[in-house]
């Protein structure tokens, strides 16, 4: 299942190391974020999430040395992705949690801390309670029985402007104020306008601009419908010396993060034993997904370079599909979705989104830029 634009958005930013980092030290308690040393901060390949929390969760995980010991603490941000609140999240955290502690057993080493950390951007008030409130106790002292562990939920709903203005990351930022004003995107040019939004490079790299610029330009191509000049402009400005046409570092690193992506993903899921049909799954919605963006922005008329950027696609590729594209024959593509999902392996299944591709009119050539 390919993810909503507002979980992708969510999930690309917690993605950027330095963004991390400043959500940690925006939102922890000071305790945690004081005490943890950033410079060891690093990124874990590795997903918790297995089938069945698939529905509630999407996890992006961190480890970090706590300040003066040897010690690491794992720091698992849970982005809750469902329509409908949990009626129990305890639940799921004790699966999730069971997860890691089990994988990190497995790999021989100790057991180190692991921090929930639940970020929810939903429109429906979620009332936080302990796992001890579920139940109703014969007597108090029974709840030593109990599991007792906490997590840290953030509603970003609920953040006040002047809380998200003082964010350190200027791409975390950003992120905050687009789902947080998700349903009442009229508001987006009133925050760019009053330099709330802001696109620099302050306190990101210049490969970290790049890719930060991509993610926003996704997000708000697939939500907005209203005109985004002002978006854009800023943009140009900030990304001046980046030219997609010219094979920029901007067209190279955007290339090389989608395959570096799908490597990391397929190695991951052999250590995880995943079954085929997960592999499956995973090249089935990846072609859904940027499917969808290529008919969502060939349809208004931008410019192929332009829908390269956005979306992660090589621009050879994206001028070849907008040069045979047919919005009626769109079909063509969604039956080899369709046909690639009942494949009995991975390579089944690119064989037939090859075979859609080309009846679609792409050379075979063509084809090959998209994989």
């Amino acid at each position: 299942m390919p993810l909503s634009p507002h979980d992708d958005l969510l999930k690309s930013t917690l993605a950027i190391r330095s963004q991390a980092m400043a959500f940690l030290q925006q939102f922890m308690p000071p305790a945690i974020s004081e005490g943890l040393d950033y410079n060891t901060l690093a990124r874990d390949p590795d997903s918790y999430v297995d089938e069945q929390l698939r529905s509630h969760f999407i996890d992006v995980v961190y480890s970090c040395r706590w300040k003066g010991s040897r010690e690491d603490v794992k720091v698992s941000f849970l982005l809750e992705h469902k329509s409908y609140l949990p009626k129990n999240i305890h639940l799921q955290l004790l699966r999730y949690l069971w997860n890691v502690y089990e994988k990190q057993q497995e790999k021989g080493g100790k057991l180190n801390l692991v921090i929930p950390v639940v970020i929810y951007h939903g429109r429906k008030p979620w009332h936080v309670r302990s796992f001890f409130d579920h139940f109703s106790l014969p007597l108090p002292g029974m709840a030593r029985y109990l599991p007792q562990f906490d997590y840290e939920f953030i509603d970003l709903g609920k953040v006040e402007d002047d809380e998200i203005v003082e964010i350190k990351g200027t791409v975390l930022r950003n992120t905050c104020f687009l789902l947080k004003y998700a349903d009442r995107q009229e508001m987006y040019l009133q925050l760019v306008s009053k330099k709330f939004i802001i696109f620099t490079r302050e306190g990101i790299t210049y490969e970290e601009q790049v890719i930060s610029c991509r993610i926003f330009l996704k997000y708000l191509y697939m939500t907005v419908k209203d005109d985004l000049s002002a978006f854009i402009e800023e943009m140009k400005a900030s990304l001046a010396d980046v030219k997609p046409l010219e094979g920029s570092i901007a067209d190279i690193l955007i290339r090389q993060g989608r395959e570096e992506g799908r490597e990391e993903g397929i190695e991951i899921g052999l250590e995880k034993g995943l079954e085929k049909g997960l592999e499956i799954e995973k090249l089935a919605s990846r072609f859904e997904d940027k499917l969808d963006i290529l008919h969502k922005l060939i349809e208004k008329g931008l410019e192929a370079d332009f829908i390269a950027f956005v979306s992660g696609l090589s621009l050879p590729f994206v001028q070849a599909f907008a040069r045979v594209y047919q919005k009626q024959r769109i079909t063509l593509l969604l039956e080899a979705v369709a046909r690639a999902r009942k494949a009995s392996d991975g390579a089944a299944a690119a064989a037939e989104l090859r075979a859609g591709l080309l009846s679609f009119g792409l050379t075979e050539r063509e084809v090959e830029d998209y994989f």
